[in-house]
């Protein structure tokens, strides 16, 4: 995820988003986050950075929910199931040599 993300574009995840409900600041832990199970996957967004400690999320709930719109999720531990429902998308050039 780290290289599609770092090169290509930013994906689309859905996550277990139970736990964000009252997310200001910091980095949400995976312990925060409860099941991973299909079922309680509940919202998707778009994954468009990270750090060297933690996934950044654009939410889709706007610029007045956590960091301008943003949450930090803690990265090498499948938080709130970030990995398990990811769609990483290839921009190919459409310029035509005909």
């Amino acid at each position: 995820m780290r290289a599609n993300v770092a090169t290509t574009a930013p994906a689309a995840i859905c996550v277990n988003a139970n736990a964000w409900q009252d997310y200001k600041k910091g980095v949400l832990s995976s312990k925060a986050c409860g099941s991973f199970a299909y079922n309680s996957m509940d919202h998707c967004v778009q994954l468009v950075g990270y750090t060297p400690g933690y996934w950044i999320v654009r939410n889709s709930c706007g610029a007045n929910y956590g960091i301008d719109g943003y949450i930090h999720l803690e990265m090498d531990k499948n938080t709130c199931g970030v990995a398990d429902y990811a769609s990483f998308f290839q921009i190919k050039n459409s310029t035509s040599t005909n």
